[in-house]
């Protein structure tokens, strides 16, 4: 299985919230909280987003967590 670079890793890891954001989404999974998908929202240049998101629900319906 392939590694990600050091440049990579420090990519992916060295959000700012501004112009690059990254945020999962978590579902329980027994007694464990487990991360189940993922979204980034780049900024590479004026005028211009990337915005990409990956699941692992598949099929299964998010629900709000109770307040």
């Amino acid at each position: 299985m392939r590694a990600f670079s050091e440049w990579e890793t420090g990519y992916f890891v060295s959000v700012d919230f501004l112009v690059h954001v990254a945020l999962v989404a978590e579902a329980q999974k027994g007694d464990a909280p487990a991360i189940v998908g993922s979204g980034r929202f780049i900024v590479p240049a004026p005028d211009t987003a990337e915005l990409a998101f990956a699941s692992r629900m598949r099929g299964r319906t998010a629900t709000p967590a109770p307040r």
